[in-house]
């Protein structure tokens, strides 16, 4: 899985097919506790094997804890908050 705060690219052999709007929910387990988060997301693009999706909507608590993720696995928090800056411009103008 290749996991970003704007989306994410995995291994499915579901067939869903490409605009299609889905639910994600990534469980963090820790050694006394469980969170979800809860990220709605668009599917973008699709071959035999993988699935790429584009987060359109989580809450703040899920972006923070997403953010947490992924900059403790890529040394690159400021391309993270660049993502996420984009994320909520290209959230507004939806709106």
């Amino acid at each position: 899985m290749n996991l970003s705060t704007g989306g994410m690219l995995f291994n499915s052999p579901d067939d869903i097919p490409i605009d299609e709007i889905v639910h994600i929910e990534i469980i963090l387990y820790g050694s006394s506790s469980r969170l979800a988060l809860n990220i709605t997301g668009r599917v973008v693009r699709r071959s035999d094997k993988e699935i790429a999706i584009k987060f359109t909507e989580l809450d703040l608590d899920s972006f923070i804890h997403l953010k947490n993720i992924v900059s403790r696995n890529a040394l690159e928090e400021e391309k993270i908050l660049k993502e996420f800056k984009e994320f909520s411009l290209d959230k507004s103008v939806k709106d």
